[in-house]
This record gives structure tokens, C-alpha cells and sequence, in this order.
């Protein structure tokens, strides 16, 4: 069978649709690393308490917007940065961003590969590398869930 756009976007929503299915049914048994909290802060972004733009590293069809005119140019892995917009809401910081190309299993999976290899840099940051080399920086919760990750961009 030829592989064409339209079955390689259903077996990538298929795979997508099961990672998503495993993370969540972690979620019930409290065996997950990620929260609901996690997913909404890396897919769409957030307004924290402080009325601040938060998250949003990677593009998905909702959430954030990349403000036009302000994305850096891919590093060797992929990972790009840019200024970013969450609720109308300009972020501060620039944001890095996973990789294009990736769907969501791709970005969780990536996560969890970064999760095993992690080093701590200070109280609840840790620092871990993907097996293609790409360094990701996460903030823990004190249960040890994941609060934050995203890809570091190397220029």
C-alpha cells in the first residue's frame, strides 16, 4: 500500500491516540508522570496566577500562537525558538519549541527519554538528553510529576 498523506496522518493520529490512551489511563492508577496540568502547559499554554503567558512548546491546532516575524531558525535536532502569544497574552521569554515534525507521541515520548536520564540542577529542575541528543530542561512537582518540560535550543 502507497503511503499517502492522508494514511500517514491517520496512522500518526492512530499513534497519538494510543500514547494519549496510555498516559491517561496512568493517570487513574496515579502511575503517571504527567498531569492534565502538564499536557495543557506544553501543548497550549497557560495564564499563571501572576497573569502571566506561560508554556506552549509545541505547535499544536490550538493554545498559543507564534507571533509572526520572531521564530529563530531550527538547530541541528529541530528544536526552533520564537515569541509567543498564549490567551492574547504576550509571553515574556521567548519559547523553545519541539520539533515541528513531531506529533504529541512524539513530544511525550521524548519527555519520558529525558525523564530517565535526568540530572538535578537545582531543587525541583533537572536536566535530561533524548536518545537523538536533544537536551530537554523539566521543573518537577514535589510528587514527582512533571510540571514543565521543553527542548533547550542549541544556536
Amino acid at each position: 500500500m502507497k503511503n499517502t498523506p492522508l494514511l500517514k496522518n491517520i496512522i500518526e493520529g492512530q499513534k497519538e491516540s494510543v500514547l494519549s490512551k496510555s498516559v491517561t489511563s496512568n493517570f487513574s492508577t496515579g502511575n503517571s508522570k504527567y498531569t492534565t496540568g502538564t499536557m495543557k502547559h506544553i501543548y497550549h499554554g497557560e495564564i499563571n496566577k501572576r497573569g502571566k503567558a506561560v508554556g506552549y512548546h509545541h505547535e499544536s491546532m490550538m493554545g498559543g500562537k507564534i507571533i509572526p516575524g520572531t521564530e529563530k531558525k531550527p538547530d541541528k535536532n529541530g528544536v526552533y525558538m520564537a515569541k509567543v502569544e498564549v490567551e492574547s497574552v504576550k509571553k515574556i521569554a521567548d519559547s523553545s519549541f519541539f520539533p515541528r515534525e513531531w506529533n504529541r507521541a512524539d513530544v511525550l515520548k521524548a519527555i519520558d527519554e529525558a525523564y530517565h536520564t535526568r540530572k538535578q540542577v537545582r531543587s525541583n529542575k533537572y536536566r535530561g538528553i533524548t536518545s537523538t541528543g536533544i537536551k530537554i530542561e523539566m521543573y518537577l512537582n514535589n510528587d514527582g510529576t512533571i510540571a514543565t518540560a521543553y527542548p533547550l535550543y542549541k544556536k
